[in-house]
């Protein structure tokens, strides 16, 4: 009989039949199961490497850019396309010494500040009000600068227009322009002095040095015109030389005589200081360097390395290709030891010790010294300090 298609089979077939599966089958599992615990192995450790790499390059880009902020301008006209210039001109920056340096400059400060009363016969506290005008908030980099007139402004104009990409501004030449533009509301004043994550700088400079060179860049050397010298000038020549305002300027409201460095030391040290033109004003007056919170001073003879590195831990140098920007603009205008003898040698001590006593706090808060420079110029006088 036969059972072939009836789906019952014989002892021999049955057993085939149900060999034949399990044959099959375990051949498969043996062949399969290997190459899936490869594959398994493999992916692992692709994913392992990928974490690593990965990892190490977080914590590299944590490091070199710790302050780095990624929120957007307040104003759509501020974006612009992040470019990736070249970083060699940042490579031989010494990241430690500089820190360092900052660190003991802020250290200083907060120590004199506390001593202040001990040797400032002057009042020079600060209105919120003059703080947050002579403010810059950089939004998108968590950067509070506070400007001053002959103290690198000139090359930091420079810098922040490029940085915000002001094509208008940059065409006009009057690069001091962009200040007004970041100039800050009270309000996101105070926000960004009272943040822990904002970093809020100054630049400081050698006041005998800033002094002179307010003279020589906005009275003697101004190419023919500048309102230093249409104000200040019959000012200064009324006081000393007893002329009228008719016997010094010219018909088209020039001047025909321009005041000595004498004479200009002379006047100043006849007024108040807190009355100064923004240009010589003393730093005490300006942005309340002992009532806010700074966590950053640049000093004009360090502006180069000083602002390299605050670019670089804040994300800016990603932006700005620095090598493009003179970063020493008008920085040697009376700042050389030969020029300083030169002009200040022409003061006599009763003058000369009324200067001093006017930058007293500038020299103190930031760590200058004129005692050097003043032996040269009065050797046979002590000027106190």
């Amino acid at each position: 009989m036969n059972l072939e298609g009836s789906g019952m089979t014989t002892a021999g077939s049955k057993q085939q039949k149900v060999r034949s599966p399990q044959i099959t089958f375990g051949m498969n599992w043996k062949r399969v199961l290997p190459l899936k615990k490869r594959a398994i192995g493999i992916l692992s450790t692709s994913a392992v490497l990928t974490f690593i790499i990965y990892g190490y390059g977080t914590i590299f880009i944590f490091e070199e850019k710790v302050l780095i902020n990624n929120q957007e301008m307040h104003s759509q006209e501020n974006v612009i396309t992040v470019k990736e210039p070249q970083r060699t001109h940042l490579a031989s920056l010494n990241m430690s010494l500089i820190k360092h340096r900052f660190s003991e400059r802020l250290r200083l400060l907060q120590h004199q500040c506390r001593e202040r009363s001990s040797w400032n016969d002057q009042r020079t506290g600060n209105s919120p009000n003059d703080v947050s005008s002579s403010c810059d908030v950089l939004e998108g980099y968590k950067v509070l600068y506070c400007h001053v007139f002959k103290s690198g402004l000139s090359s930091m104009c420079n810098l922040l227009v490029r940085l915000y990409n002001h094509e208008e501004i940059l065409r006009s030449g009057k690069m001091y322009k962009i200040l007004a533009v970041l100039r800050p509301t009270k309000e996101r004043f105070y926000e960004a002095m009272r943040s822990k994550d904002f970093l809020r700088f100054l630049v400081a400079r050698e006041p005998l040095s800033r002094l002179l060179s307010g003279y020589r860049n906005r009275i003697k050397y101004t190419k023919g015109y500048s309102f230093q010298l249409a104000h200040w000038g019959p000012l200064i020549l009324k006081y000393t030389r007893g002329l009228r305002d008719s016997e010094v300027r010219y018909p088209n409201k020039t001047l025909k005589i321009v005041p000595t460095f004498k004479e200009f030391s002379q006047f100043l040290a006849s007024q108040n200081p807190r009355d100064f033109d923004a240009h010589w004003l003393p730093f005490g007056f300006q942005c309340g360097v002992c009532e806010f919170n700074y966590t950053n001073i640049v000093h004009l003879e360090t502006f180069e390395e000083d602002i390299k590195y605050i670019t670089r831990i804040t994300g800016i140098d990603h932006v700005v290709d620095l090598t493009k920007i003179n970063l020493r603009e008008n920085v040697g205008i009376g700042n050389t030891t030969e020029i300083l003898i030169e002009y200040y040698s022409t003061l006599d001590p009763e003058t000369l010790q009324k200067i001093i006593d006017i930058y007293r706090d500038d020299f103190k808060l930031f760590g200058y010294d004129p005692r050097p420079l003043l032996r040269i110029i009065s050797p046979n006088v002590t000027i106190k300090f």
